[in-house]
């Protein structure tokens, strides 16, 4: 199993391309000016992520799911403020996972769950680097746009309902790459002309903000089967309050917590 995968998460011939646009003719270059011209005025969001991740290994499938909400407040497009919890979650395990619960503060801190106890220890790593912030996901969105702009990736554009669907699967989409500084993703076992990828990314027509990046990595060899899905939803813009990030230690602190 391990040779077949090893992936961290906090959170891969050549032909022409084309691009297939809406019924209105949105263009690339209109998703990126949206973008560039509202997407950034953002103080503050909710964010939640879902990775699920499926190993199938001579006839044995593993599954693991990571699921993260964070409250968040931004100045000047940094994090200045968030507080965050994470559970790893193997369903139909005795095994229930370990859970980690963030929060930004000097210095930075995080409060981790085994064997049903709570602990405290300093924080290793950037708290930015533990799950894609919204800025430093819009910026790995929009160099993958480029490309596309420049017909280096083959996109779809839909409109559905207030939003613009964008949709890349190209053979040469390498979100290892391009997400590199988002997620921490390594693959193990399957080369990449074995992985199919997939992005989407949904962005609201009038406020212009990425709303959901959705992503999805799969492929198989005669070691067996990887399939990686993930979710990561943004909601509730500039509605967090500073009062609604509280420091966790009173929960959580003396074993305390569920």
């Amino acid at each position: 199993m391990k040779k077949l995968l090893t992936i961290l998460c906090c959170l891969w011939v050549t032909f022409s391309t084309t691009t297939v646009l809406a019924d209105n003719e949105v263009s690339v270059t209109d998703i990126i000016h949206l973008l560039e011209e509202k997407g950034t005025n953002i103080q503050s969001v909710n964010n939640e992520v879902i990775v699920e991740i499926n190993v199938e290994h001579k006839g044995v499938t593993e599954k693991n799911l990571k699921v993260t909400h964070a409250k968040i407040i931004y100045d000047n497009q940094q994090v200045a403020k968030l507080a965050a919890e994470r559970s790893f979650i193997k369903p139909n395990s005795a095994d229930t996972g370990m859970k980690l619960v963030y929060y930004s503060e000097t210095p930075e801190t995080y409060f981790w769950k085994d064997t049903g106890n709570w602990h405290v220890s300093p924080l290793e790593q950037p708290i930015t680097k533990l799950y894609p912030d919204y800025f430093s996901h819009l910026s790995a969105v929009m160099n993958i746009l480029k490309k596309a702009e420049a017909n280096e990736l083959e996109v779809k554009i839909k409109e559905k309902d207030d939003t613009y669907q964008v949709v890349i699967e190209d053979k040469k989409l390498d979100l290892f790459a391009d997400f590199k500084d988002v997620y921490e993703i390594n693959v193990s076992g399957l080369s990449k002309s074995e992985l199919t990828q997939r992005l989407q990314i949904v962005v609201h027509k009038q406020e212009g903000r990425m709303e959901e990046v959705t992503f999805e990595i799969s492929g198989e060899n005669n070691l067996g089967k990887l399939k990686l899905q993930s979710n990561n939803v943004y909601k509730d813009w500039n509605t967090v309050l500073d009062s609604d990030i509280v420091h966790p230690d009173d929960e959580y602190k003396d074993g305390a917590g569920n």
